[in-house]
């Protein structure tokens, strides 16, 4: 049997909102709660549990517009109209509605699909592919932040095989997704793990067994921190040298590095002004403060104290609109240390199996992440048939 065809106004009607900002949102307690559209792009998959998700209550102050809002319901379809990427239009399907009073919020969309036409998941899953997303990309506005509009996806066309392929589809891909749950929710305990071990190792107050010295309280500004200057884009050079300038995350590559390998990074400017990572490899470090080699210090140690200082640097951050944090605004910002290098390292190796743990099981994450990729273009493209 193949497939049919039908054009998004057609299939969905749509459903009334109101602009809840993150301000007039909590986890405490409500009359109604709200899907946001900062949750639909970063968190939420592309099926999401109402009950099992944690969705945020309205504020009593901002209460009195929930009335003018669709309540939603079971198999309702949310949309993201705006992100700071090509994300926007990312959508979820709404399950698990039972008593509560849930709407739609923010830079949101919402639709009621009509009945009888999708098996339960399978929007949700066929408005994520790419078969679908792909028709977004032409009705995209906007330079810095991109948005969308009703109007412009009305005719976007949305293809579905029969109800039952629909929900041998919806079967399988829900099976891969809660794998790949699990894995998330084994990560989240491990990082919690992971932070109150840096919290114990860090501050002294559980020490390794063999290790008795003293402890020190040092200032940031009794190590060598070095200003990195600003390498432009056009500046760029084909090479396998990361460029790192806002994150971890290479910005680019270069020919030549200008910080050697283990070296430590503090973005200096922008949206992640103040952000600490440590590299392995050498690097090409632009428009951040850059540690390495440390005096009596284990450079390894010293990035776990200062990733445990992050928000403290974070508020180091000045400049307004373009933030921006170096080595002089975070100069007073205090560590503790043993005396012993060897402890440090010790300490630091501890931290670094734990690290090492996180990543294999993100990979596994990942893994499947990539196996529900393949999974979606064989399924909801009509590729692969599960009929």
């Amino acid at each position: 049997m193949s497939w049919e065809s039908i054009s998004l106004s057609e299939a969905l009607r749509p459903l009334k909102s109101s602009p809840f900002t993150r301000d007039e949102l909590n986890y405490s307690g409500g009359q109604y709660q709200n899907v946001h559209y900062g949750d639909i792009l970063v968190r939420f998959p592309s099926v999401v549990d109402a009950e099992k998700e944690g969705l945020p209550y309205v504020s009593d102050s901002a209460e009195g517009r929930c009335s003018r809002c669709s309540l939603l319901q079971n198999g309702d379809i949310i949309i993201a109209d705006t992100a700071e990427d090509e994300a926007v239009g990312k959508a979820i399907e709404i399950q698990g509605i039972k008593d509560q009073k849930v709407v739609s919020g923010l830079h949101t969309m919402a639709f009621r699909p009509q009945e009888g036409f999708f098996a339960p998941g399978f929007l949700g899953y066929f408005l994520n592919s790419s078969a679908y997303h792909n028709q977004l990309l032409p009705l995209m506005q906007g330079i810095k932040v991109l948005s969308i509009s009703k109007t412009a996806i009305g005719d976007t066309v949305i293809k579905y095989p029969s109800y039952k392929e629909q929900e041998k589809i919806v079967e399988s891909l829900s099976g891969v997704d809660a794998m790949i749950g699990a894995l998330d929710e084994t990560i989240a305990k491990k990082r919690m793990i992971k932070e109150g071990l840096m919290q114990q190792l860090l501050t002294g107050k559980t020490r390794l067994p063999g290790f008795s010295g003293e402890w020190k309280e040092r200032r940031l500004d009794s190590f060598e921190i070095i200003n990195g200057s600003m390498l432009k884009s056009s500046e760029y050079e084909t090479g396998n040298v990361p460029v790192i300038a806002g994150g971890q995350t290479p910005a680019g590559f270069h020919s030549k590095a200008n910080r050697p390998a283990n070296t430590i990074t503090i973005s200096g400017s922008g949206a992640y002004a103040g952000f600490v990572s440590f590299h392995t490899v050498p690097i090409f470090a632009s428009d951040c403060s850059t540690i390495n080699n440390p005096k009596n210090a284990d450079v390894i140690y010293l990035y776990f104290c200062l990733l445990s200082k992050q928000k403290e640097i974070y508020k180091c951050q000045a400049g307004g609109a373009q933030p921006h944090v170096h080595a002089k605004d975070i100069k007073d910002i205090t560590i503790m240390m043993p005396a012993s290098v060897e402890e440090q390292k010790a300490i630091s190796g501890v931290l670094t199996k734990s690290d090492d743990e996180i990543r294999g099981i993100e990979a596994q994450r990942d893994k499947y992440a990539l196996i529900k990729q393949g999974m979606m273009q064989d399924f909801l493209t009509g590729k692969t048939r599960l009929i």
